[in-house]
């Protein structure tokens, strides 16, 4: 491949192509984690309460405990299911990349963005950082219509 107009080298555009996939793969990485302590945490929630079915305070308590059982599996799931699009949408941000650096290396495409734009990460880079307050405000704020008898 030949100097490009910001006489960039081929070794240097490659360096940017893998601190750009370097990125992606440390995101996957976190939102592995994420995904981790989410679920450890509700996972040990909802043991501890299985183990203390028998120990339930009555009316209301009884309520929440019985809405908490039911909201925590349903709470996982939904994490896990955002998780699992925000690792995919990783995964194919990564393909469009190699993609990308390939096409540039075999066609000396210069005027292609090798790390895409703007407008293709600015949906999907947020999606997680958004939807998983969602999730949980949303539980919260089912259990604490129960609570008071709004549901």
């Amino acid at each position: 491949m030949t100097k490009n107009p910001l006489n960039i080298s081929d070794i240097d555009l490659y360096q940017i192509f893998r601190e750009g996939v370097q990125k992606e793969k440390d995101d996957i990485n976190q939102k592995g984690m994420w995904n981790l302590v989410s679920q450890s945490f509700l996972f040990s929630s909802y043991a501890s309460m299985i183990n203390n079915v028998d120990n339930v305070k009555p009316y209301p308590f009884d309520k929440i405990f019985q809405l908490l059982l039911n909201f925590i599996p349903f709470s996982g799931c939904l994490l896990a299911i955002v998780m699992m699009i925000a690792v995919m949408e990783s995964v194919f941000y990564i393909s469009k990349m190699r993609s990308r650096f390939e096409f540039k290396k075999t066609t000396n495409a210069d005027e292609l963005p090798l790390l895409g734009n703007k407008e293709e990460r600015r949906l999907t880079a947020s999606i997680v950082p958004f939807l998983v307050p969602l999730v949980f405000l949303s539980i919260w704020s089912l259990i604490l219509m129960k609570w008071f008898d709004v549901l």
